[in-house]
């Protein structure tokens, strides 16, 4: 991953989880954005079917684009706060012109 570009949030699509929008800030200024359905196969879990939005159990972290916090509830984005957490992880190299 290049060591210049940073996740900064997810927005969230509340009716197809696959069409939210993972957010990245790189050093020259831009932001990138990235569906989660193209970046689903980083998963290898299993997806819930729950909703959880909106029920007492929901710590509401999706509803802030930039919290990037794993999300312990039983919800079917849950998995999508997953994937940001294995992008967070993912190792960083020296881009190859420095």
């Amino acid at each position: 991953m290049d060591p210049d570009l940073e996740m900064a949030g997810y927005q969230v699509h509340y009716e197809h989880v696959d069409t939210g929008l993972l957010l990245f800030n790189h050093s020259c200024g831009s932001t990138i954005a990235l569906t989660v359905a193209s970046v689903k196969n980083l998963y290898d879990g299993t997806a819930s079917e729950k909703k959880a939005f909106g029920s007492k159990e929901c710590p509401n972290f999706c509803s802030h684009s930039d919290n990037l916090k794993a999300c312990p509830v039983d919800c079917e984005y849950a998995y999508v706060r997953d994937i940001m957490q294995i992008i967070k992880a993912w190792p960083k190299t020296e881009s190859p012109s420095g």
